[in-house]
């Protein structure tokens, strides 16, 4: 007997947080701020944007990042997307919702 278990999260959240980076908000109009947490070093970003089927959809570097709105309304459409957030070889992966 195999038993499973899973946790019922929300699809959408005002802000995701993670150990580096806090994203908000979420859902967006394709604008979203990544905001430096303390336990971050690092002064560049890279930024890849995937869509839910992981086709790889953006690309961005920011440098000297603290607190910064970055704009994918352009390249997307309304959807559920990936943003992974590499730093300092270290990456955090947080889905987002386009409306």
């Amino acid at each position: 007997i195999y038993v499973a278990k899973f946790d019922a999260l929300p699809l959408s959240n005002k802000e995701f947080k993670s150990e580096s980076f806090t994203i908000s908000p979420n859902p967006s109009n394709g604008k979203i701020t990544i905001k430096k947490n303390l336990s971050s070093n690092s002064n560049d970003l890279e930024l890849q944007l995937f869509d839910i089927q992981a086709r790889l959809i953006d690309v961005k570097t920011i440098k000297n990042i603290e607190n910064q709105e970055v704009d994918f309304s352009t390249t997307i459409t309304k959807g559920v997307y990936v943003l992974k957030i590499t730093d300092n070889k270290k990456s955090s992966t947080f889905k987002i919702i386009i409306e």
